[in-house]
């Protein structure tokens, strides 16, 4: 069955059905084990408050790469 989200090729992080992590443990749950994890009370607590950020300015010119992680899965180089 292909996936209706994705038409892409088969690669080996997608099996043409669902996309995965090789060689790491499966995260798929069932709803049982949603619920038993929603009841047992083993959740970290949301923070009160987020950490303060600091912003920092590169410098204009540098002779070295320099990398910045932007977000979840960019980086600016």
């Amino acid at each position: 069955m292909k996936n209706p989200c994705h038409a892409g090729p088969v690669s080996d992080h997608f099996d043409g059905q669902r996309f995965f992590n090789p060689g790491q443990e499966s995260t798929d749950r069932s709803l049982a084990e949603l619920l038993r994890w929603q009841r047992s009370g083993k959740r970290v607590p949301w923070p009160r408050q987020a950490p303060p950020i600091v912003p920092v300015v590169p410098p204009a010119r540098s002779t070295s790469l320099r990398v910045t992680m932007v977000g979840h899965a960019c980086v600016l180089i």
